[in-house]
């Protein structure tokens, strides 16, 4: 799959107030983009169904970040963390299982 034109970044905050800033590369999310340009949609259009795609995770659902490293990051940035995959099951009915 080529790469995106621009990045796609998630912020947010943890319990003690510190932001935290990521690039998204999902999969499921750079997918996205090449579809919505496939139809023409344009730029703004692109960006707003991936800001609603991501809103509908966060809101409607349990959404996992699965985080991951590039050696070339490590060393000279504060956070070398990239989003590497979302996982957006239901939200949890209150059933858990156990694996012992």
């Amino acid at each position: 799959m080529p790469p995106l034109p621009y990045d796609i970044k998630l912020v947010f905050e943890d319990a003690h107030g510190k932001e935290s800033k990521m690039n998204i590369l999902d999969w499921e999310i750079s997918q996205l983009y090449w579809n919505l340009e496939k139809k023409h949609a344009s730029e703004k259009e692109i960006k707003q169904g991936i800001k609603e795609k991501i809103f509908w995770m966060i809101e409607q659902r349990d959404l996992y970040l699965y985080l991951g490293t590039m050696r070339r990051m490590h060393g000279w940035t504060k956070n070398p963390f990239t989003i590497i995959g979302l996982f957006y099951p239901p939200v949890s009915t209150g059933y858990t299982s156990s694996l012992f």
